[in-house]
């Protein structure tokens, strides 16, 4: 059984944009819960894209619905985390018209239990709109059935940029430098994931140069608003093989390669967006920093 202290080992590398952001701003119940929507949530939405994916690839119904219950047995019985899974895999099927009897009665059984509400019984307001999410799926399994739908994989997009791949960004009469940290696959392609490193000088760095990573600042401050470095890590959201020409013409400018470092592979993207808006980020943080 999971503790309510930690979340279940992600399936996939299918992470959510910005959650790192939103998760901050909310008292979430669990680790891997970052708000009281059904897909806020890092079990149901591993649990979608398994699904998803198994269809998308050919295989059967029943065989792509024993798959993920393989796969997320270690909490089907868990009373944090199992209600999830039913709620998100008989949702996740009826979308797509293929809701399974046993699924449908699983899930409906959860709803009619209340089952997983108590950990958002600390916040009324919260428990309020999980209620309403947990409601929304009723009505999807209890209503009338989609057509089947034939689902496609996604089309994808790859990088031309490589890990390690080291660039500097002038802004505001001062240097920022950024690194790629690694390349993530999973079933839309590829995609990098940039970090941004502890150097702001009216010198630009070289390959040389002390670059160790930057610490990530804090996001909710007084009045809502995100402090300086609230974030620091970075994945686009529509990655291509015109990546390192749409960073040249940002004003980025790539000046060498580092070496990989301990934990790159398990770095997860924290806020997703285009490479303009990368650019006006960090001449908004820059802007924000203090100096002495």
């Amino acid at each position: 059984m999971t503790s309510a202290g930690s979340s279940p080992a992600r399936r996939h590398g299918f992470g959510h944009m910005g959650a790192g952001a939103v998760g901050s701003q909310l008292s979430s119940p669990l680790v891997g819960t970052w708000g009281p929507a059904l897909f806020s949530d890092d079990t149901a939405d591993d649990v979608r894209s398994m699904y998803r994916e198994l269809i998308e690839g050919g295989v059967d119904d029943d065989e792509a619905t024993r798959q993920v219950l393989t796969a997320f047995d270690d909490v089907a019985n868990d009373p944090d985390y199992g209600p999830v899974l039913w709620l998100a895999l008989a949702f996740t099927q009826s979308k797509v018209g293929r809701l399974a009897p046993d699924v449908a009665a699983n899930a409906l059984g959860v709803i009619d239990r209340g089952d997983g509400l108590e950990r958002w019984a600390e916040d009324p307001k919260l428990l309020a709109r999980r209620r309403a999410a947990v409601e929304k799926v009723r009505q999807q399994l209890v209503g009338p059935q989609p057509a089947r739908k034939r689902l496609r994989p996604p089309k994808k997009h790859y990088t031309n940029l490589e890990r390690g791949d080291l660039f500097v960004y002038r802004s505001g009469g001062v240097y920022v430098a950024l690194r790629v940290a690694r390349i993530k696959s999973n079933r839309s392609g590829e995609s990098p994931i940039l970090v941004v490193l502890d150097y702001e000088d009216p010198v630009k760095p070289t390959i040389n140069s002390d670059l160790p990573d930057r610490v990530r600042g804090r996001w909710n401050r007084p009045g809502g608003t995100a402090g300086p470095w609230a974030d620091v890590i970075f994945q686009p959201v529509f990655p291509s093989l015109e990546d390192l020409q749409a960073l040249t013409d940002l004003g980025f400018e790539k000046i060498g390669t580092l070496p990989p470092r301990p934990g790159d592979d398990e770095i997860k993207d924290h806020w997703g967006g285009g490479w303009l808006a990368l650019s006006k980020g960090l001449d908004r943080y820059v802007a924000n920093t203090p100096r002495s």
